[in-house]
């Protein structure tokens, strides 16, 4: 994991976002009939639902964003330093400042904050 894949965070919970919103537009669903496999044979409906084919793509890119957004949360909370880990989900994950990150943390500046992250890729 490195800073850039970090601040790519937030980007990616909004284009998973938007992505949600288009396949849910996008989604086709039908119904088939089948029947148990075992006597005595009831037949019964089953529905199935799935994207169309041109928003195939789409459903790919949304895999592979989640994939990756969970990705970056197990990094962040496999830190095992309390306060860096904490410095790294209030910048990353939620998206604050480094002046908001030093005032939830109390007791820190902006540049601290900053090079403590900084030290922690140089460190890893």
């Amino acid at each position: 994991m490195n800073l850039n894949e970090l601040k790519q965070y937030r980007f990616i919970c909004c284009r998973i976002a938007q992505l949600e919103a288009t396949l849910s537009d996008n989604t086709v669903v039908d119904s088939v009939q089948g029947s148990q496999k075992e006597y005595p044979f009831v037949k019964h409906s089953v529905k199935i639902s799935g994207v169309s084919p041109e928003h195939t793509n789409d459903a790919s890119e949304l895999r592979d964003l989640r994939y990756k957004k969970s990705e970056i949360e197990h990094y962040v909370n496999g830190i095992s330093d309390p306060q860096t880990r904490e410095i790294f989900r209030l910048r990353f994950i939620k998206g604050l400042t480094w002046v908001q990150v030093a005032v939830r943390i109390g007791g820190n500046t902006e540049d601290s904050c900053r090079k403590r992250v900084m030290r922690y890729f140089r460190n890893s």
